[in-house]
């Protein structure tokens, strides 16, 4: 199994190969942008987890319509050029870099080679501390899938143990997405849920087919496993109804990466009024 160190090489490797997509991301950009400035209000306060490249954020528009904006991830350099590149001086913008959001680097690392010891340190994964939480938009920006590829390295394809540690990252990133929202404020969940390389048809499906095609695809089970929009708000509903009321997905569009294109998703979780006593 990979070193952990070796991993976040990997994935600031990842960040420099990606980085200079901005102009072909451009109408994926708009729409995340668009979906988390619905959400705002001239005194919110802002934190997207997995901000990157911010390839997918308007910096200077993101800036103009809030309080604060907090970019969290793992690559500090990339947080940084992508604040230079943008020219976004703006001083109600704060960078926190060098984080795993995810915790799956440190699950990896305290699991060592042991499936039963992984899935345990996902479950009870404390997530990280971030400066003035809580926030009044959570935003996960394509952090989901990642999860995947993170399992994929640590354990045997398509075995039991690496469905069971798949579920159990994606499970607690949503409850501490849920911890890190002020009451009555928001979450937004933005994931990609399937490729081109197994849905071809994406590459000339018009915007206006594409809800239609999402359910073809989901009837089909043609999806990242343990992304299917519907299970994820099952789960919510289910596990996270203390925590969690209204639940809106919004209408899904299409995100051009390099050689392929993904369906990407997006649910709204409401954080309740009322917070459940802890302890």
């Amino acid at each position: 199994m990979p070193s952990a160190s070796s991993r976040i090489d990997e994935e600031k490797q990842r960040n420099r190969e990606t980085r200079e997509l901005w102009h072909e991301m451009g109408p994926h950009r708009q729409r995340v942008t668009r979906e988390i400035l619905k959400l705002c209000h001239p005194g919110a306060r802002v934190c997207v987890l997995g901000a990157g490249n911010c390839n997918d954020l308007d910096l200077p528009a993101l800036t103009a319509n809030c309080k604060q904006l907090v970019l969290v991830d793992l690559d500090q350099e990339a947080l940084e050029l992508a604040r230079e590149r943008q020219g976004a001086r703006a001083a109600n913008l704060e960078l926190v870099g060098n984080v795993d959001v995810t915790g799956t680097f440190e699950i990896m690392a305290n699991g060592a080679n042991s499936s039963a010891a992984m899935i345990e340190a996902a479950t009870h994964f404390g997530g990280p501390e971030l400066p003035g939480e809580p926030f009044d938009v959570m935003v996960s920006a394509c952090l989901l899938s990642q999860f995947l590829l993170a399992a994929r390295a640590s354990l045997p394809p398509e075995s039991a143990e690496l469905r069971r540690l798949a579920l159990a990252l994606r499970d607690r990133h949503l409850a501490l997405l849920l911890r890190h929202t002020v009451a009555g404020g928001r979450a937004l969940v933005i994931t990609d849920i399937v490729s081109s390389s197994t849905a071809p048809m994406l590459r000339t499906c018009q915007s206006f087919e594409l809800a239609r095609l999402r359910d073809q695809l989901l009837a089909a089970q043609n999806h990242f496993f343990g992304l299917n929009p519907q299970s994820l708000e099952r789960y919510v509903r289910k596990q996270l109804a203390q925590e969690c009321g209204e639940i809106k997905q919004r209408p899904p569009w299409l995100w051009s990466f390099g050689e392929r294109c993904f369906l990407v998703v997006a649910l709204v979780l409401e954080r309740q009024n009322q917070l459940a006593p802890t302890g």
